[in-house]
């Protein structure tokens, strides 16, 4: 039997979490990834794949939750 696939494989959210300062949150990742030009990404937005039976806001707010222990409420898109 066929695997049904639950995640999209190349679509991906991003959430932009800003304090009441206007600073921005960043996680550090578990494992560095290397980008073009040889740049090692040690830094991103909290994020990840959308599942087909979710919205993008749903998806923000899991990602969230899961990467940083917060629970967000999407203001836009």
């Amino acid at each position: 039997m066929a695997e049904q696939k639950t995640e999209s494989l190349n679509f991906i959210n991003l959430g932009i979490v800003l304090n009441k300062k206007g600073e921005v949150l960043m996680i550090r990742r578990a494992q560095k990834e290397t980008g073009s030009a040889d740049a090692v990404l040690e830094w991103a937005f909290p994020g990840g794949k959308q599942r087909y039976n979710e919205s993008r806001e749903e998806c923000v707010k899991r990602e969230i939750l899961d990467e940083t222990g917060y629970n967000i409420k999407p203001i836009r898109k």
